[in-house]
């Protein structure tokens, strides 16, 4: 029953949260929006322990609710498997394909070695989902000052971060998947115009969806992009409850999220016996 879904949303997090909280009161579904300002503890008895609940905000919030309350299914964040070092080895297609992995740590050690590897400029990013740093560009020239903006996030040495030749980017989409692997919405990010995904961005992330030995979590992102010599590829996959969805269709969000959170609340409750 869609309509016992609770939804518990942090608007100041994504600048696209009003569609989805307009589509939720259309549906008649309950929520409730988090303050800026108001700590997080406020929101945790927000609902009862047992209710079917769906977050969609920061990553702080949503670990917080992970570790400090019962409901299922939360957060749709199976964190783990959102890790560059688990999902690469299972995906074709990425943008990253040619990478290497090490602790940040070594990156300063391994200076010389990496600039022989991928040339004076390339490609760093941390294999976490939840993005210590920004992914980035360093440069032979400008190594030391960006390997401090790096540190500025307070990445640890021994934090995994991904290393892979620069590749110049000139659309990027993001999908929703739910389920089985149904691509239902997506849309262009990182434009003002947000576009709604060509057919071959589509064909693509529905042919990585149904062919490749990643399922995730029954709600997840896909983002996938066109290089400037027009190739398609794999950006990254992520959690759903702390991704912005930018035009992605509201109205589907609500409805399909909603529908799978019950169906994966009424397994939940069969298995433990509720």
């Amino acid at each position: 029953m869609m309509e016992n879904v609770k939804w518990l949303l942090e608007p100041d997090v994504f600048d696209e949260e009003q569609p989805i909280i307009d589509a939720l009161d259309r549906l008649g579904l309950e929520y409730e929006t988090v303050k800026f300002g108001k700590p997080y503890e406020d929101y945790l008895k927000a609902f009862k322990d047992d209710d079917c609940v769906v977050f969609h905000g920061s990553f702080q919030f949503g670990k917080l609710i992970q570790e400090k309350t019962k409901w299922f299914p939360g957060v749709f964040g199976n964190l783990p498997k959102f890790e560059c070092s688990y999902y690469y080895p299972r995906l074709d297609g990425l943008l990253n394909s040619d990478y290497i992995m090490i602790p940040f740590g070594e990156l300063n050690r391994f200076r010389h070695r990496l600039i022989e590897m991928f040339g004076e400029r390339f490609f760093v990013r941390p294999s976490n989902c939840y993005k210590t740093f920004t992914g980035q560009v360093v440069s032979k020239e400008t190594w030391d000052k960006d390997l401090e903006l790096i540190g500025f996030y307070k990445t640890a040495p021994e934090d995994i971060i991904i290393i892979a030749p620069e590749v110049k980017i000139a659309f990027e989409w993001r999908f929703l998947i739910i389920g089985d692997g149904d691509i239902l919405t997506g849309s262009q990010y990182k434009s003002e115009d947000r576009e709604q995904p060509t057919k071959e961005a589509w064909y693509f992330a529905q042919s990585i969806v149904d062919e490749a030995d990643y399922d995730p979590d029954s709600v997840w992102v896909l983002d996938v992009c066109q290089t400037v010599d027009g190739d398609i590829k794999i950006v990254e996959a992520g959690p759903f409850s702390c991704c912005a969805l930018y035009n992605c269709d509201p109205e589907i969000v609500a409805t399909e999220v909603s529908r799978q959170a019950w169906k994966d609340y009424e397994a939940y409750r069969e298995k433990n016996g509720r």
